[in-house]
């Protein structure tokens, strides 16, 4: 794990991949960037590497899976899932164009059965709508 000053832009070389996500709970401002890379140390390779911190504070790294991109997209979404449970949202998920194929490797959204029950998004969804309504009708 390393520290940084510089954020890593969709838009810097190599990028195949980009996500961050942000975590906005009480006094919390927090962001979680995960980005799928041409890795630099192995040519015809990838990395997946995580940036983390307070917003508008110091950036720490770390190379959480290598190989190809197939291996590195797969661990992306899983950190994502994780962090989507700890109340992280994403607000950018960009795959810049370029020498790289389309992510052709997300699994689809599993349909939903009678025995599923709503997503956490939807319930967080219900609440906030329910606090707007309980503004209004005061």
């Amino acid at each position: 794990m390393t520290a940084r000053t510089r954020l890593t832009e969709p838009t810097d070389p190599g990028i195949r991949r980009f996500l961050r996500m942000e975590c906005h709970v009480g006094s919390a401002e927090k962001f979680y960037t995960v980005i799928v890379e041409a890795n630099p140390d192995a040519p015809a390779a990838f990395r997946c590497r995580a940036e983390w911190g307070r917003i508008g504070g110091a950036i720490s790294t770390q190379d959480k899976a290598t190989g190809d991109a197939t291996t590195c997209e797969r661990a992306l979404d899983e950190l994502a899932r994780e962090k989507q449970a700890k109340g992280y949202r994403a607000v950018m998920d960009e795959r810049p164009a370029g020498d790289f194929p389309a992510h052709a490797t997300t699994p689809a959204a599993e349909p939903r059965t009678e025995r599923s029950g709503p997503s956490r998004e939807t319930l967080q969804d219900l609440l906030d709508r329910r606090r707007r309504e309980a503004r209004w009708a005061l």
